[in-house]
């Protein structure tokens, strides 16, 4: 994580408001660049366009919103712990646009759409192009933990889950990060007796010291959360808090992944514990996990993640939670109800099978609009089968609220149960860093 370039330092003087000019002007256009707020060229000019940038920036962190660029708004945006969320490449002689697309593991359409180029052109030499930048992270099952050649290179792998036990033991044992930097250890928080013994102090100072035994070996822990409720949320946060401390001396990183939440869970009045609670969470973790998907029931067939739930959960909780900071968790599986003699069964399906069972029926995969969901329906044998799943438009729309809220990046929820598609639409909105 960066902020400015380390030899670079910036002086800020002054106030910094609409139609005035300088070079301190320019400097906050470049950092708004860097942060990925600010898409036009750099002139030193404080326009429309920058107060735009500004009161965009401003709406992220959590700032008075007024476009003003004044000694709060530039105090932080000169803090080094805020990510960059893309990078500007200066062109160099002979380069084209396929060949850097390919270079930087991105799409040239997507390359190409994010600099407003309308049709592949000759590059000059000097030309500045906007490459965006997100993390991506796999959780790795059992499974796929040695199929190193399947990973792409940047991404951050979660290990396969372990069980905090209430003594404050881990019932498993751990691999050191030989061959990625970037490995956590997903530990799962659940259980009525593992919550009552949150809500003591002494046990959560005793087990933040043997939790810093288990993760010294890795990039940080993903703390996963099963259940939030207003009665054990405030214990929670009390036990990230005393986590987060232990790993930022440590220079490690706590990763907090909370559980699909629900619009009523989201609908509560301001100030509640539940409110709070989230809040806070945003305030301790360095990271925060978010599914945009839904609880799947069996008595209710439906989209996985419709899009409407997906932006009004971001939406949300990017007003309780610093965008920089969310990570947006898509859709592990695909779903198929079958109905037979009256009774309705659930049934979860990699996407290679989804797809060869729309193969092998034959039908014709059709599009919730609404929900911009793709599924099918069809009998065989007296079986009513309803499959509904993800392909690059659907996937598409999600990736395009990391761009929308400027969040941190996404995570998959279990590598290798996703589609070629997925990765489709990812490379053409970013890289993977």
């Amino acid at each position: 994580m960066i902020s400015a370039p380390a030899e670079r330092k910036i002086y800020f003087r002054r106030l910094l408001k609409e139609n005035m000019y300088g070079h301190d002007v320019r400097e906050l256009q470049e950092l708004l660049r860097e942060f990925g707020f600010l898409t036009d060229p750099v002139d030193g000019y404080y326009g429309p366009i920058t107060v735009e940038s500004v009161m965009e920036f401003q709406r992220t962190y959590a700032l008075p919103v007024d476009g003003i660029a004044g000694p709060l708004t530039l105090k932080t945006i000169r803090k080094k712990e805020l990510p960059t969320l893309q990078r500007i490449h200066v062109v160099k002689e002979g380069e084209d646009i396929f060949r850097l697309a390919e270079r930087e593991d991105i799409t040239a359409e997507g390359l190409m759409r994010e600099n407003g180029i309308k049709r592949p052109r000759r590059l000059y030499s000097g030309e500045e192009l906007v490459i965006k930048e997100r993390e991506v992270y796999l959780h790795l099952p059992e499974v796929n933990r040695r199929e190193k050649e399947k990973i792409p290179s940047g991404a951050g792998l979660i290990l396969p889950k372990v069980k905090l036990s209430p003594d404050g033991y881990i019932d498993n044992e751990f691999e050191s990060k030989e061959d990625f930097s970037k490995m956590y250890l997903r530990i799962d928080i659940e259980g009525e007796e593992l919550y009552s013994q949150i809500s003591k102090t002494k046990w959560r100072k005793d087990t933040a010291v043997k939790l810093s035994k288990a993760y010294r070996r890795f990039a940080g822990l993903d703390l996963h959360l099963g259940e939030l409720s207003t009665k054990s949320i405030l214990d929670l946060v009390r036990f990230i808090q005393v986590l987060s401390v232990a790993m930022k001396e440590k220079r490690e990183e706590l990763i907090v992944s909370l559980p699909p939440l629900d619009k009523d869970s989201l609908c509560v009045r301001k100030g509640s514990h539940l409110q709070n609670g989230l809040y806070s969470i945003g305030r301790y973790a360095h990271k925060v996990m978010l599914p945009i998907y839904k609880k799947v029931l069996v008595d209710s067939p439906g989209p996985i993640a419709p899009y409407n739930h997906a932006r009004f959960v971001m939406k949300r909780m990017s007003t309780l939670i610093p965008p920089w900071k969310i990570i947006i968790v898509m859709p592990p599986l695909a779903y198929n109800w079958v109905k037979k003699k009256g009774e309705l069964y659930l049934k979860p399906l990699t996407f290679k099978e989804t797809f060869n069972l729309i193969y092998e029926s034959g039908c014709r995969v059709l599009l919730d609009s609404s929900n911009r969901s793709p599924y099918i329906k069809y009998r065989s044998q007296r079986v009513y089968n309803e499959i509904w799943f993800e392909n690059t438009w659907s996937i598409g729309h999600k990736l395009d609220l990391v761009g929308k809220y400027n969040l941190r990046g996404v995570a998959l929820e279990e590598f290798g149960t996703e589609s070629f598609e997925f990765w489709d639409a990812i490379k053409d909105r970013f890289k993977c860093k």
